[in-house]
C-alpha cells in the first residue's frame, strides 16, 4: 500500500473561525457637515427670500434733510421667493431563510450587509453633495488654478496670500459677510504641508529633527476661518464585475462658504439641506429598518433591512460661495 506523506493528505483545509477579511472602513464623508439641515413637513414647499443689494443700498445723506412740519423720506422693502423639491432614496438587502438556516457563524452576513448598506448610503449622499455644490456654474464666483492664481502646486505661490483676496472679495460682494468654513481636498492638503509660506507662518522653530505639522486647526488659523473640513472619502466608482477604480471621491477643489449654526428667519445661508422627515422611517440622517412578516416568510425570506433617506440639497445664497478648481 503506498502512503502519501505530503501536507494536504494530513490536513483539511477548513474555514478559520477566528478570522476574516472586510473592507468597510470608516470614511470622512462630508454632507453632514457643512450646510444646516431644515426639517421640513411636505415634499416640497416655498420660502421667502430677500435681496442683499436692497438691504444694503445707501440714500443720498443729503435727501434725509426734514425742514420744519415735514414727515421723512418713505422707503420700501421686496421680498422674491424660491423653493426645494425633496426626493426620498433608499437601499436593502434580502437575507433568505436557507442561508440564514445554513450560514457559518464567522460568516456575519446580516452584519457585513447592514454595515455595507449605510456605508452605501453615506457615499451616496456624499456624491449628490459633490454633484450639487462642488462644480463650477453653482456659486457666484469661480476661480481657477494657472489663471486666477498661481497653482498651489509651484514653490512661488503664496496661498495665504490668495486666500486673505478671496475672503476680502467675498466679503465685498456680500456686504460685510465672510467665509467661516472651507472645505479642501485630500491632495491639496498634502500640497500645503510642504508649501513654504504655510510652514513659515506655522513653524514655530522646526528643525529637521522636530519638523512643523500642519494639522487643520492651524490651517483654520492661518487663513482665518472657523473651520477646514478635508474632503479625503475614498471609494470604488467602478460597476460590479469591473475593473476596480478606487480614488477621492473628490480631488483638486475648494470650496469658501459662509453658513451660519442653524437656519432660520432671516438668516442668510450659502447651502441649505432640506430634510423631510414626514414620512415614517425617513430623515436627513440614514435610518434603517428591519422586516420579518408573514408575506415575507412566505417569499422564503427571513429579513429584509431598508435604509432611507429624504432631502433636497440646494444653494441658496449663490454669492456666499467661492467655488476653486484646479488648486495645484
Amino acid at each position: 500500500m503506498a502512503f502519501d506523506n505530503a501536507p494536504s493528505a494530513v490536513h483539511l483545509d477548513q474555514l478559520l473561525t477566528n478570522l476574516t477579511l472586510d473592507y468597510v472602513t470608516d470614511q470622512n464623508f462630508i454632507a453632514d457637515k457643512i450646510f444646516p439641515v431644515v426639517d421640513v413637513a411636505k415634499k416640497s414647499d416655498e420660502f421667502y427670500t430677500f435681496d442683499p443689494a436692497e438691504s444694503n443700498r445707501e440714500v443720498d445723506a443729503n435727501s434725509l434733510l426734514l425742514a420744519p412740519r415735514t414727515e421723512p423720506r418713505k422707503f420700501d422693502v421686496s421680498h422674491g421667493k424660491d423653493s426645494y423639491m425633496a426626493q426620498v432614496y433608499g437601499l436593502g438587502f434580502d437575507i433568505d431563510v436557507q442561508t440564514a438556516a445554513n450560514e457559518d457563524e464567522n460568516l456575519n452576513v446580516r452584519q457585513r450587509k447592514a454595515k455595507q448598506l449605510m456605508h452605501k448610503m453615506m457615499a451616496a449622499r456624499d456624491r449628490h453633495f459633490i454633484n450639487t455644490f462642488m462644480k463650477t456654474g453653482v456659486w457666484s464666483t469661480d476661480l481657477a488654478g494657472a489663471t486666477d492664481f498661481t497653482k498651489w502646486s509651484d514653490g512661488a505661490s503664496t496661498p495665504i496670500d490668495d486666500v486673505r483676496k478671496w475672503k476680502r472679495d467675498f466679503q465685498i460682494r456680500n456686504y460685510g459677510f465672510k467665509p467661516n468654513k472651507m472645505v479642501i481636498t485630500q491632495d491639496i492638503v498634502d500640497e500645503l504641508m510642504a508649501n513654504t509660506q504655510i510652514l513659515g507662518r506655522i513653524n514655530g522653530g522646526a528643525t529637521i529633527s522636530n519638523p512643523a505639522m500642519v494639522d487643520m486647526q492651524l490651517l483654520a488659523q492661518v487663513f482665518a476661518v472657523d473651520e477646514v473640513l478635508v474632503a479625503d472619502a475614498v471609494t470604488n466608482t467602478a460597476a460590479v464585475g469591473a475593473t476596480e477604480a478606487a480614488d477621492y471621491m473628490i480631488k483638486d477643489q475648494i470650496l469658501l462658504t459662509y453658513t451660519p449654526m442653524e437656519a432660520g428667519l432671516e438668516t442668510p445661508a450659502s447651502g441649505l439641506i432640506f430634510a423631510w422627515n414626514s414620512i415614517p422611517g425617513t430623515s436627513w440622517g440614514i435610518t434603517m429598518e428591519s422586516f420579518t412578516d408573514d408575506a415575507l416568510r412566505r417569499q422564503q425570506i427571513a429579513e429584509q433591512v431598508h435604509a432611507k433617506t429624504a432631502y433636497d440639497m440646494k444653494v441658496v445664497g449663490a454669492s456666499l460661495g467661492t467655488y476653486v478648481s484646479d488648486v495645484i
